[in-house]
């Protein structure tokens, strides 16, 4: 949960993380059910998570556990307070890159979409972009190539296309690796200009 808030990782919210936890939520709920924590490792895939161990035996409970709690109810996790703020600034960047993903398509630009990864997925649709704004999105894996987009109904394809159809504009969709994907597509398309979620300025 820490990770998700301090790190900005609202578009890792979907249905396969049915539950982000705290330690403190996993404490309580291990507790609930006579399980102590006795290690906990922090994990960096997918931007941050956490792997706990525990055993029934309540003598070998991890007092460090005291202190992990204590930091994040100072980092105010367990505030309303937050979380309102977390969706606003989510509200702020959405609106922000609506308006230039809307600017551009009114001066005729044609915009696609780098990125068809799961979190690239929920932002498409929490923007609710579809073929009507975007004329395709890409992707490196070749099973997703040729298939489309959940719920948006966006045509995936090759970063090539970006080329060969005259692409003016790119959406990094997959922002949080944005860097890396400018650097790719600009040898696939050196004219091409970038829009990054949370971004203030045109690429």
């Amino acid at each position: 949960m820490r990770d998700t808030i301090e790190k900005y990782l609202f578009d890792m919210i979907f249905h396969e993380h049915v539950s982000t936890f705290s330690i403190k939520s996993i404490d309580f709920l291990l507790r609930k059910n006579g399980l102590y924590i006795t290690k906990v490792e922090n994990i960096p895939y997918h931007g941050g998570s956490h792997r706990v161990f525990a055993t029934p035996n309540a003598k070998h409970y991890n007092k460090s556990v005291k202190k992990l709690i204590e930091s994040e109810e100072k980092a105010k996790l367990f505030a309303v307070d937050t979380y309102k703020k977390f969706m606003a600034k989510i509200i702020r960047d959405k609106n922000a890159c609506l308006e230039k993903v809307y600017t551009l398509k009114k001066r005729g630009k044609k915009i696609a979409a780098v990125g068809a990864g799961a979190r690239s997925n929920t932002l498409l649709n929490f923007y609710r972009l579809d073929p009507t704004v975007l004329e395709f999105v890409t992707d490196a894996s070749i099973h997703k190539k040729g298939k489309f987009t959940p719920e948006s109904n966006i045509e995936i394809k090759d970063d090539n296309a970006l080329l060969n159809e005259n692409i003016d504009v790119a959406l990094i969709t997959a922002w949080n690796i944005g860097k890396y994907l400018i650097e790719k597509i600009k040898k696939v398309n050196p004219r091409i200009q970038f829009i990054v979620p949370g971004e203030k300025e045109l690429m």
